[in-house]
């Protein structure tokens, strides 16, 4: 069960150089617990994303709890829930919810949408200005996290493969975009251009 999970878990983090969370895992309360687990017990980098955000958007306190550097990459509905607000109020103040999130909760957050957004817990706040509107399609953001953690894994700092990442990403779907076109361009086709 779901207590032998954590268990195995808080094992096998400490083989890690970098955690990934979220992508495709779903909610549920096994899966709250898991993440509980993983933000108590890392020491690592750990990258939190998609479902893991929903998730984490239940009790967003458990980032205050954290040893490991913490980098989250909502989109703006993501965003909205970890902050309780509406996606229009985000889309008003991306600098300030970002900086203020990221602050509050000593963590990076990346803001993702034109422009993403890289806000750092001592308050400098970075743009993105590649990338394009074909990149807005589900499982793009997958690849960005992806992308992320591999760049965590091979030692680079959490503030530096922020920054890294969403450049690299966005350029490889500039790249994509040049081959296929904004409407037809799938987040396969980020990958193949990076």
């Amino acid at each position: 069960g779901t207590l032998k999970a954590t268990k195995n878990i808080s094992n096998h983090i400490k083989n890690c150089s970098a955690l990934l969370f979220g992508c495709g895992i779903g909610q549920s309360k096994d899966t709250l617990k898991i993440l509980k687990t993983i933000l108590q017990n890392s020491t690592v980098p750990t990258v939190i994303d998609a479902d893991g955000i929903n998730l984490l958007s239940q009790n967003t306190d458990i980032l205050k709890t954290c040893k490991a550097p913490i980098i989250l990459t909502p989109h703006p509905r993501e965003m909205a829930r970890l902050c309780g607000c509406s996606v229009a109020e985000i889309e008003a103040n991306r600098i300030e919810k970002s900086k203020a999130f990221s602050k509050e909760y000593n963590c990076i957050v990346i803001l993702k949408g034109a422009n993403t957004i890289v806000a750092q817990p001592d308050g400098k706040i970075a743009f993105n200005r590649n990338g394009n509107p074909g990149m807005a399609t589900g499982g793009s953001g997958d690849v960005l996290s992806g992308i992320l953690v591999s760049i965590l894994a091979q030692g680079l700092s959490p503030e530096d493969a922020a920054y890294a990442a969403v450049f690299l990403h966005g350029m490889a779907g500039d790249k994509a975009t040049a081959q296929k076109g904004q409407r037809a361009m799938l987040p396969s086709d980020i990958i193949e251009n990076l």
